[in-house]
């Protein structure tokens, strides 16, 4: 099978539609200095409780804009595409970002502002702000709850589905690549403080995802521990990881989980002070 042309996809969604960045341009130029929102990213920070309810429509915004100049009006550039509670956003290539541990979103935003996560309309939209900025953003959409729909049925092979069940939950040690769950927890909900959860993702969404850290296109914090992971893993196995965790329930219920030790160093935990 031929590998996934991640590289077309990225230059499709690359076309933003234009009404974000004039939403942007309005709302951030008009608004005042916001205020910083601090967010507890140590041990003893309480677990984050994620419910669940059906939703309306993909892209549905359903947090009121707020006073002029509040940060839910501030953040209404970025419900236009990734919805404030909704499940998906605008389609399936923009993720829920809802519910994610503050820290995580802090830092995806200080890799979209600085090209090292690469998509040209987010280190647009993010280039004049502030990092107290980005963390207010961060922290406003880690505090929302987000709402999803049940998941839609699995369109491939029930042997594809088993493989990649089997990676997320066992990995293949003999190739050194962890289980998803050794890091993203059981529940698959995530894990503070900047491990961001898988349910409620899109087949679409996590493919092209693992294709932009084979090809160079997203990094992370060195060391880059997603990025050796997506390295070792075919085509056919993104293609059933992807399959298998689109096709869990987002509505189970749970936690974001606790730090704990992982199997690997991954950077990003280490600088949100978590991990050795």
């Amino acid at each position: 099978m031929q590998k996934i042309n991640y590289l077309r996809m990225g230059i499709v969604r690359s076309l933003l539609p234009i009404a974000c960045l004039l939403a942007a341009s309005l709302a951030w130029a008009q608004a005042p200095a916001p205020v910083a929102v601090s967010v507890a990213t140590n041990k003893s920070s309480p677990e984050k409780t994620i419910t669940s309810t059906p939703s309306g429509n993909a892209g549905e915004s359903l947090i009121p804009l707020g006073a002029p100049g509040s940060i839910a009006e501030r953040v209404a550039a970025c419900t236009m595409c990734h919805g404030a509670t909704d499940v998906q956003g605008a389609d399936a290539f923009y993720p829920a970002i809802s519910g994610k541990p503050a820290q995580y979103l802090y830092q995806q935003l200080l890799r979209f502002r600085e090209g090292s996560r690469e998509y040209l309309p987010m280190q647009r939209l993010l280039a004049n702000l502030s990092d107290d900025y980005l963390h207010d953003i961060a922290t406003w959409f880690s505090e929302q709850t987000p709402q999803y729909k049940h998941a839609p049925p699995a369109t491939v092979p029930a042997s594809i589905l088993a493989m990649g069940e089997k990676l997320a939950l066992q990995g293949a040690p003999e190739r050194q690549i962890p289980a998803c769950v050794a890091c993203h927890g059981e529940n698959l909900k995530g894990m503070q403080a900047a491990i961001p959860g898988l349910t409620g993702l899109t087949n679409e969404y996590i493919t092209a995802q693992m294709g932009a850290w084979q090809y160079g296109i997203r990094h992370s914090v060195a060391p880059d521990c997603m990025r050796d992971i997506a390295n070792k893993l075919t085509s056919a196995e993104v293609q059933a990881v992807a399959a298998w965790l689109a096709s869990q329930d987002p509505n189970t219920a749970g936690h974001i989980n606790m730090p704990t030790k992982l199997p690997l160093e991954c950077g990003i935990q280490t600088i949100s002070g978590v991990q050795p």
